[in-house]
């Protein structure tokens, strides 16, 4: 009988165990209508949509339902806008894609927290946020902002008052230009909408923002953090400071986003347009980057490069001056 070495057993016994979740998450996949391919759910039912579903939290005990809904939400909205802006009407071609993250507040509450980008027109696109809260024991409760925290107006107000904070000072980081709470109160009224893309670790409250949500134009996404324990006064059972788990930790499908910074070599090089390319697609591409931060960066250089007038046109087939990261 050949003996097996150690460090071979664990290896085959790793391979096996791998083999058997990709098995599963195929699984949960195919019975939410997704393709299962390259250890990503992609869930769509249009060309131009391309989904990322989290099948990581339904075997956590999440309920797919929930994420499926967020899903067909996004693709609710996608469609809207383009019938609204002509979508049968324009040579561009219009996608919707995501990311997620999931985010452990204990061993039995999860959050996912989905980032959709829209292009429709324009350099940009357009970037919302939805969260799901949820209990991973299988019963399929999903908790809103209503079951996170106490929603009286003093209570919203006193919410209101510690995200505004938090808002302004991450506005004045990344925009250069400086900020206060008064400036963005506004934008973020003591109202539930204004806090619902929330997510919870053991110590922290994460509020999430799209481009433009709260300081209008392009500015943002937004991501912000408070303190739990600066908000344990307005806290709902379960979501209390002393009931949090300590090893709760968050977990992603996505590298972590770095500050933005141009790390532009002064070398360039050139790359070609695809057929349905848009600037932001093809940077993706090229470049292997999600963040869009990060993104804007590169098609502000590219602007700059090529003498482009118009940054939603580009063509098939056209050679463009890129810089090299």
């Amino acid at each position: 009988m050949k003996r097996i070495g150690v460090m071979a057993l664990v290896s085959l016994l790793w391979v096996v165990g791998t083999g058997a979740a990709a098995a599963q998450q195929g699984e949960i996949c195919a019975d939410v209508g997704g393709v299962y391919q390259d250890d990503v759910c992609i869930y769509s039912s249009d060309p131009t949509v391309s989904l990322s579903y989290p099948v990581e939290a339904v075997e956590l005990g999440g309920p797919a339902q929930a994420y499926t809904d967020a899903l067909q939400q996004a693709i609710e909205d996608y469609r809207a806008a383009s019938a609204e802006l002509g979508y049968d009407a324009t040579p561009i071609n219009w996608s919707l894609e995501n990311g997620y993250e999931i985010i452990t507040y204990n061993d039995h509450i999860v959050t996912v927290v989905f980032s959709f980008w829209m292009y429709t027109g324009g350099a940009n696109g357009s970037i919302t946020y939805d969260t799901v809260t949820a209990a991973t024991d299988g019963s399929g409760t999903v908790y809103n902002l209503g079951d996170i925290v106490t929603t009286s107006p003093q209570a919203l107000g006193l919410l209101a008052d510690v995200v505004r904070v938090a808002v302004a000072e991450e506005l004045t980081r990344i925009t250069g230009e400086a900020y206060t709470a008064d400036d963005v109160a506004e934008s973020l009224p003591a109202t539930i909408e204004s806090f619902q893309h929330i997510a919870l670790t053991p110590t922290v409250a994460h509020f999430y923002y799209g481009r433009g949500e709260v300081a209008g134009g392009a500015v943002g996404p937004v991501e912000v953090s408070v303190r739990l324990s600066d908000l344990s006064a307005i806290l709902k059972s379960p979501f209390t400071v002393q009931n949090v788990s300590p090893a709760g930790t968050p977990t992603t499908n996505q590298a972590a986003n770095p500050t933005p910074v141009n790390t532009w070599t002064g070398e360039t090089r050139q790359v070609t347009v695809l057929q349905g390319d848009h600037l932001a697609k093809l940077i993706r591409r090229e470049y292997g980057i999600t963040d869009y931060s990060q993104i804007q960066i590169i098609i502000n250089d590219i602007i700059g490069l090529n003498g482009l007038a118009n940054a939603n046109v580009i063509y098939p087939g056209q050679l463009l001056t890129v810089p090299v990261r």
